[in-house]
């Protein structure tokens, strides 16, 4: 009997709740999961904007790989989850966020001479370090390089993004990453970008949501003030 009324009652609680607070000052918790490319790139300013217009709703940020994120929102774990989308219906509700370029990123040190416009092909002979299988972009990298019969072999993988980066910007190996991912890093000067063809690598952010359990008012402020900042930051990237 628990198991089958709690949903019911829970989504009552919800639904009353935001009625409650439509006209007046937004109060709770917010529960949102990111992947960590999007943690690092946009999320301290997020939260910051979000806690000083919103005081008294208090702020969980969990981070994680994008299936684990989809299980916990499948849970009850997360309110949403930012996330690549995956390539299979997960019976969650999902929304577009951004499509955003991966991007080959080198150290300012980097002794070879690239040019503009990097095919994915030339990356076969170059030292990479990338996210492990298990991460959602090496899946995105490895599906598009798939199509044009290209192997990419890295020499270090690591699912630290802050390590690769560390990496890259003291040695000579190189990686694949959204561009986001250090469009607004302070240490940005420390990296060059290069656009890749052949194919154009490119990965789409969704939102994801249960489709019988409505986002309370506090959560869908947070989503709103997220999409401003992605939008905001992809443009200047």
């Amino acid at each position: 009997m628990y198991s089958l009324y709690h949903p019911i009652i829970r989504d009552l609680s919800r639904a009353r709740e935001q009625m409650l607070t439509t006209d007046k000052e937004l109060t709770g918790h917010v529960n949102i999961g990111f992947i960590s490319s999007i943690a690092q790139g946009v999320l301290s300013n997020v939260l910051q904007e979000f806690v000083t217009g919103h005081p008294k709703v208090t702020v969980t940020a969990a981070e994680g790989y994008s299936a684990i994120l989809s299980d916990w929102v499948a849970a009850d774990m997360l309110d949403a989850a930012i996330i690549n989308k995956p390539r299979r219906p997960m019976g969650l509700q999902s929304e577009h966020l951004i499509d955003e370029d991966l991007v080959l990123v080198t150290g300012k040190k980097f002794k070879k001479q690239l040019p503009k416009h990097i095919p994915l092909k030339m990356l076969e002979s170059m030292d990479l370090t990338l996210p492990t299988r298990h991460h959602g972009l090496r899946s995105i990298i490895d599906g598009l390089a798939s199509t044009m019969d290209i192997t990419l072999t890295p020499r270090i993988e690591t699912d630290s993004i802050a390590t690769i980066l560390q990496l890259v910007s003291t040695t000579q190996f190189v990686t694949i990453l959204p561009r986001l991912t250090i469009s607004h890093r302070n240490e940005r000067s420390q990296f060059k970008t290069y656009p890749i063809i052949s194919p154009k690598l490119i990965r789409q952010v969704v939102c994801i949501t249960h489709p019988r359990r409505p986002l309370n008012a506090s959560s869908a402020a947070f989503l709103n003030i997220l999409k401003k900042h992605l939008e905001k930051n992809y443009e200047q990237s």
